[in-house]
């Protein structure tokens, strides 16, 4: 049986970093082959630009999605799947883990959650569901009846947005808020990316979250690095760092850089040529706002 398959991503790119790749595959009839599909889904399906008449919108996300509609439109079509082969649309932690499958705790960890509860009370509701299913020795999927899950009263659990942050670099490799929110006020640097090329010849300082390295070698098997970074605005700058820069000032992974060079120019392109590199710690997510405490460097 022929299949179809779509591919699209999510992301900027290399120049912003993270890039997720996504493909899904349809199993259809040999009678499909060459169909266009609009016109045979079109009782489900509609495109942003058509009337919304209770058909699920399939469309850029940039066309579905809008600040004052806010998520419906991406939410419709994540309950549609959600709800196939159900018996109800899942409206509870334990409604979800159960239609996924084999979840964890991470999935509530990593995902922003629309529930009116904080993430700590919905972690907890997940260690109860999946003490609940280890207990029985059951797959999450195997229920006689569907149960109204239980309700246990919490204490007050302390949140701090930053942990949201944390826990996304520590599940995803890249954090879903601005990453200059983790960084200390005190440091920004006398410079931003787009003043680069007004200042060409001149040292400057600029403070940059690292995007993406490349390493390389002289003609001499010396090593040298290339580096891409934005800063607090968005905006990406390039640095170049010769052997003896790079021996002296290594990059220790991904976060904030302390960045001090010079501006060089060539075909209208600036770049930093860099003789001073320093990675800079990260605020505390725990430590209370009036008392943030700074984590050290890795």
């Amino acid at each position: 049986m022929p299949r179809i398959i779509g591919i699209d991503e999510a992301g900027y790119g290399p120049n912003l970093g993270p890039l997720v790749m996504t493909a899904v595959t349809c199993q259809v009839p040999d009678s499909m082959i060459g169909a266009d599909l609009w016109h045979s889904l079109r009782d489900a399906v509609r495109r942003s630009s058509d009337p919304d008449d209770g058909r699920m919108v399939v469309d850029d996300s940039k066309l579905v999605y809008s600040s004052p509609s806010g998520l419906a439109g991406l939410e419709a079509a994540v309950w549609s799947v959600l709800h196939h082969g159900q018996p109800e649309i899942p409206r509870t932690v334990q409604d979800y883990l159960d239609c996924v499958g084999s979840p964890s705790s991470l999935d509530v960890r990593s995902e922003s959650w629309f529930t009116g509860k904080t993430k700590q009370q919905l972690l907890w509701e997940a260690m109860l569901y999946f003490s609940e299913r280890k207990a029985n020795q059951l797959p999450s999927s195997d229920h006689l009846f569907q149960t109204e899950p239980k309700e246990y009263p919490l204490p007050y659990l302390e949140r701090n947005p930053l942990e949201d942050a944390f826990d996304e670099m520590e599940l995803l490799g890249f954090s879903l808020l601005d990453p200059f929110q983790l960084l200390p006020a005190a440091n920004q640097g006398d410079t931003l990316a787009k003043e680069l090329l007004q200042k060409v010849g001149k040292r400057v300082h600029l403070v940059g979250y690292m995007v993406t390295t490349k390493d390389t070698r002289t003609i001499d098997n010396k090593p040298m690095h290339f580096g891409t970074f934005y800063d607090r605005v968005g905006e990406v700058f390039d640095t170049v760092h010769f052997p003896n820069i790079a021996i002296r000032y290594p990059f220790r992974g991904r976060g904030f850089y302390s960045i001090k060079g010079k501006v060089v120019e060539d075909f209208g392109v600036s770049m930093v040529e860099v003789d001073f590199m320093d990675k800079l710690p990260m605020v505390n997510p725990r430590a209370r706002a009036h008392e943030r405490v700074i984590l050290p460097v890795n």
